[in-house]
């Protein structure tokens, strides 16, 4: 996570079958998560539009 800028903020799924979505914000050196809510992502799939 060092290329997140001072200020910034990640949001991202965490977990494998319960997943959360997480709020990573940086501040100087150090690193604040907070849960957002529980969500399920679908796995993205190869291929074209029908």
């Amino acid at each position: 996570m060092l290329q997140l800028q001072d200020g910034g903020r990640l949001i991202i799924p965490v977990g494998e079958l319960q997943q959360q979505l997480l709020c990573v914000e940086r501040s100087q050196d150090q690193f604040f998560s907070t849960v957002i809510e529980a969500v399920k992502f679908v796995p993205l799939v190869n291929g074209g539009l029908a």
